[in-house]
């Protein structure tokens, strides 16, 4: 499946990675599909960049000199626990698995990834979900706001 073009317009994914050449390997193949990507080589940076930037949807690694993923990922969702972070790491340890989904990633995908379109898949995932959760929101305040209204006109009639 092939990124929305439109969607992915849109889109700034941060990339937190210390491998330089998969850094160069995915933010070559985001770009090409259209998205706007930020990379990070560590997770001090990644997480100033995620603070000043607020990107769309955060790609992160677990194992990194400094902060590990999990220690970037729990601070993110200190300061925002909206926005999508697809872990993408080397090591398939269920226990680092689970770790990631309880501090509130969205989905872990195992490197190397042989084949960038299963990136694009668990984006357009998370953007779906994303754009999803938004709209019940919106929909939510909306009918609490209708609620309010007809409570009170209904107040008011009694």
């Amino acid at each position: 499946m092939a990124p929305n073009r439109e969607t992915a317009d849109r889109t700034s994914i941060l990339l937190i990675d210390d491998d330089e050449l998969i850094r160069r390997m995915v933010s070559r193949y985001l770009e090409s599909v259209g998205y706007k990507v930020i990379a990070a080589d560590n997770g001090d940076t990644g997480l100033d960049i995620f603070v000043n930037q607020e990107p769309d949807i955060v790609l992160l690694d677990l194992r990194m000199p400094g902060l590990s993923g999990l220690e970037v990922l729990e601070r993110m969702r200190n300061f925002n626990k909206n926005t999508p972070v697809i872990v993408v790491s080397g090591t398939p340890d269920l226990d680092d698995v689970v770790a990631s989904l309880r501090l509130g990633a969205w989905d872990y995908l195992v490197k190397p990834l042989s084949d960038l379109t299963f990136l694009s898949h668990a984006i357009e995932g998370v953007l779906e979900r994303s754009r999803l959760r938004h709209q019940v929101e919106s929909q939510k305040a909306h009918l609490e706001v209708l609620v309010a209204e007809r409570t009170a006109e209904l107040e008011t009639a009694n």
